[in-house]
């Protein structure tokens, strides 16, 4: 926003104000323009009121947010206000500042925060947490006009932040390690940018824990550690902050009775015939994958501009995760070390629940075999497809699984098109159309489409493949009850099909104790092709 618009809209507030008859900013209203309900009452002269206040917004951003507004209440709100710092706060500049924070933080300095909410700045000699207690924190960038003169132009320093909560660490901790490593998403593009363009800024962040005696211990529920981040993020409005996300892993969605109903009396049997039937892979199948990490990080060394890591090396930590979780039947993305392996554990809990006939069901609980997960991008960069396909050929060649699910729309369209190419769907679909519908479709690459004795895709390469919508990735809001559903649905289908195949694979295995002959392995180059050669997908 340019000077001239900002003093627009403060002029307009202004003369809003005056016809009202206010002398001070109005009550703390939703963040987001998507909110359609009514604002708060103004702020009144008590401490009480303003409180009050603070939990009715809270409440109405919980509604936008398609959260239940009901876990919102006094108490839980609690450690959001510091009565510590409140009783030492004039009541006016209490409201006005509650407003600055919750409406336009990016102006607030931490000593003003620090005056309405229990932050306690975390340094390297500050005691941190048991080892099993969680904290709630929030990370604060302080920028002047002359580091970033295209976001502001109207004052002179402005304040970025981002909620965020550990378990076992301090708040310190978490803002160290992301200075030595990249983080996704918008906060990891946020600290690349900074690191290059402000490095000072970059080197002077700071972390607050959140009112230290309000600690979560070991016994805490998961529905009382998603609460408390929840609860901060909406106090600043997600809008306003770093934050992609909302809050918290576990979703309060709660299926409808008529699907419910449906969910309880129609399963394969799934999670209880795996556990049954299912046998480590085979010692041949894992050798074949012994070349893919390796290839995957020369690949990553070789080409830094095309997957995205020119500016910062891929840490070996992040490395040993993207490979541990595709190794199948060894370790899994239940609950894995993403927020997409956490909020899958979410959905396939009470598929399992319903399925042994139980009311209550530990994501814990869950096989972690069963569900082998693969970046289609294993870096930063996702502009080089064709790089990408590269290595995922590397992969499924060997482990030729049965059954595909696909998240999100880019992988959904590769897997369409045999995973030949980006185009299988097309740019006008959406994704919705075709996401929870069970497709045959084959596992080829180059070697095959450029064998002209081929004519027909080989029967043994054959998968079955299900969409899904990304739901790791906040692209779609904050995931409304509506999506939830959808999420749901698709993973209801993918079990009950996954639950039929392991059934059909028993009953070949005891007529073929051989099962399934593994396809031919085509030889492995031990590197890929540059992503702008027209060669580059071949030889493997």
């Amino acid at each position: 926003m340019s000077s001239s618009e900002q003093t627009s809209a403060t002029t307009h507030q202004r003369r809003c104000l005056s016809e009202l008859g206010a002398t001070h900013p109005p009550a703390i209203a939703p963040a987001t323009t998507r909110t359609t309900a009514a604002h708060p009452p103004n702020l009144a002269t008590s401490t009480n009121t303003i409180e009050q206040t603070v939990v009715l917004t809270l409440k109405q951003r919980f509604v936008d947010l398609a959260y239940n507004a009901d876990d919102v209440t006094a108490a839980t709100a609690a450690h959001l206000l510091s009565p510590r710092q409140s009783s030492f706060t004039p009541t006016s500049e209490l409201g006005a500042l509650c407003d600055l924070a919750m409406n336009n933080n990016i102006e607030m300095s931490n000593e003003l925060l620090s005056k309405i909410l229990c932050l306690v700045e975390s340094t390297e000699d500050n005691p941190g947490p048991g080892e099993l207690e969680q904290i709630f924190y929030v990370r604060s960038w302080s920028l002047t006009i002359k580091e970033l003169p295209r976001i502001v132009a109207f004052q002179c320093l402005i304040y970025i932040q981002y909620v965020g909560t550990t378990r076992g660490k301090s708040a310190y901790r978490p803002m160290i390690e992301d200075k030595a490593r990249r983080k996704t998403g918008l906060i990891g593009e946020f600290l690349m940018a900074l690191r290059t363009e402000a490095p000072q800024a970059f080197d002077a962040a700071a972390a607050f824990e959140v009112l230290r005696n309000t600690r979560l211990p070991e016994s805490a529920s998961n529905e009382e550690r998603d609460l408390g981040e929840r609860l901060l993020i909406a106090f600043f409005g997600r809008d306003n902050l770093l934050n992609v996300q909302s809050g918290g892993f576990y979703g309060q969605y709660v299926p409808s009775e008529d699907d419910f109903k449906f969910f309880e009396t129609h399963h394969s049997s799934f999670f209880e015939m795996f556990a049954q039937h299912s046998a480590p892979v085979d010692a041949e199948k894992l050798d074949a994958l012994e070349d893919w990490p390796a290839v995957v990080e020369a690949a990553i060394d070789e080409w830094p501009e095309a997957t995205g890591t020119t500016t910062l090396v891929m840490p070996p930590n992040t490395l040993e995760t993207l490979y541990l979780k595709p190794s199948p039947a060894r370790t899994s993305m239940l609950p894995g070390k993403s927020r997409s392996g956490y909020l899958m554990a979410d959905f396939a809990a009470p598929h399992a629940r319903h399925e042994k006939g139980e009311r209550q069901w530990d994501f814990k609980r869950l096989d972690r075999s069963s569900t082998p997960f693969l970046d289609l991008y294993p870096w930063p960069s996702k502009e080089e497809l064709d790089l990408a396909l590269a290595q995922i050929h590397l992969y499924i060649g060997p482990v030729n699984p049965v059954v595909t699910v696909t998240f999100g729309r880019e992988t959904l369209s590769c897997a369409r098109a045999n995973f030949l190419h980006g185009h299988g769907l097309p740019d006008s679909a959406s994704v919705f159309s075709h996401v929870g519908r069970v497709m045959r479709r084959y596992l080829l690459d180059a070697v095959w489409l450029e064998d002209a004795s081929s004519s027909t895709p080989p029967p043994d390469r054959e998968t079955l493949v299900i969409g899904h919508v990304d739901h790791g990735f906040d692209k779609y809001g904050s995931q409304p009850i509506e999506l939830r559903r959808v999420v749901d649905v698709c993973w209801r289908v993918t079990f009950f099909v996954a639950g039929l195949v392991v059934e059909e694979a028993k009953s070949l295995a005891e007529q073929s104790p051989e099962g399934r002959p593994p396809p031919p392995l085509a030889p492995h180059r031990q590197h890929l092709q540059p992503p702008w050669r027209v060669d580059r997908i071949q030889g493997y």
